[in-house]
């Protein structure tokens, strides 16, 4: 069975400020018997709903599971879209203000740091070669070379102009 809105405001209540889903007592058609019926509710109504898997908040309804943010989007708006960012990298952080529908693409533009970076900024690298730092950046399909500069400064500078001119969103490269 599909999701809707009106099944997921059925079976859950969200707290946007918080981010918190918790399970809404069931009506009785949802279950086999009444005695199964009134051990959910008992057992599940009013808690917690979902547990972590690699950092996400999950949900299982009708026995397949969900991501939290995916439900809560579409008990605030009635929609699917393609992807929901957690604007502040924290995947289990589903406040409201913390979500946001995006592309793949979009989404991209908003990825944390790498754990291999070492230079401490996404697309700045030390170019052992000619001992000097290169700025690059990758958008919309093309890598594109940002320069080599003699200051780390500089290369970083360059960076960030590249990231506001292709829409990258401010927290992106940011640590995880």
């Amino acid at each position: 069975m599909d999701l809707s809105q009106v099944l997921v405001r059925q079976f859950l209540d969200y707290d946007p400020e918080t981010g918190a889903l918790t399970w809404r007592a069931r009506d009785e058609k949802w279950f086999n018997s009444a005695r199964a019926h009134r051990i959910w509710n008992t057992k599940n109504a009013g808690r917690p709903a979902g547990t972590l898997n690699q950092g996400y908040v999950q949900i299982a309804i009708f026995r397949r599971t969900h991501h939290a943010h995916r439900m809560i989007w579409l008990w605030m708006t009635g929609e699917t879209p393609e992807q929901i960012d957690h604007q502040n990298h924290n995947r289990a952080d589903n406040r409201w203000e913390n979500l946001r529908a995006t592309t793949a693409a979009g989404n991209r533009k908003n990825q944390s740091r790498s754990r291999a970076n070492t230079s401490g900024v996404t697309g700045v690298y030390w170019y052992k070669r000619d001992s000097k730092w290169q700025a690059r950046i990758k958008a919309d399909g093309v890598d594109l070379h940002l320069g080599y500069f003699a200051d780390k400064t500089d290369a970083i500078a360059a960076r960030k102009r590249a990231e506001a001119k292709f829409g990258f969103h401010e927290n992106h490269g940011s640590a995880q």
